[in-house]
């Protein structure tokens, strides 16, 4: 990749960051501003569990990274130095960035709004981008070790990883 096309990427990926913030910030105040009386009420209880489910996903990189990823002491647990498979690691590749795409799923049914609802998409499609942006930097940073373990940990699908890592479990 040449220096105009590295440019060009990091541009996309800025931009992609603002509108996912934008869209998120936007999602909560929407919540708070608009509200809908006429709630199909199974699904407003379902978006509170799920709520409840990806909150405990988004902040789980916080304590895995800094028990399996190799982080210096008093560094935060961005700064890994080994490829941690472990614990929600070996079930999903992005436990934070799926936190946030679940949360926005939550939203959309907490909120049974049109406005939550195109706001949640827009940030789970940016959050699935940011998804990949992040990816190309883990390929260049833990190379083919990175790439073995994308072949057996999906990305954020939490039923397919809990199915993957029951069977490598029966393997051994």
């Amino acid at each position: 990749m040449n220096n105009n096309s590295k440019t060009c990427f990091k541009w996309v990926e800025i931009i992609n960051i603002v509108i996912l913030s934008v869209a998120f910030i936007t999602l909560f105040i929407t919540g708070f501003l608009i509200q809908n009386d006429d709630k199909n009420m199974i699904l407003y209880y379902c978006g509170w569990v799920i709520w409840v489910l990806a909150t405990i996903l988004a902040f789980s990189p916080n304590f895995m990274f800094k028990k399996y990823g190799g982080v210096d002491e008093g560094k935060s647990y961005v700064n890994t130095t080994k490829l941690v498979d472990k614990g929600i690691y070996g079930i999903i590749r992005h436990p934070q960035y799926g936190g946030g795409l679940y949360v926005a799923f939550s939203l959309i049914f907490i909120l049974q709004t049109v406005i939550s609802i195109i706001l949640g998409i827009v940030v789970m499609i940016t959050s699935y981008l940011s998804m990949v942006f992040e990816e190309t930097r883990l390929i260049v940073k833990f190379g083919e070790d990175y790439k073995e373990y994308m072949k057996r940990v999906p990305r954020v699908n939490l039923l397919l990883g809990f199915i993957r890592k029951i069977k490598r479990k029966k393997l051994k």
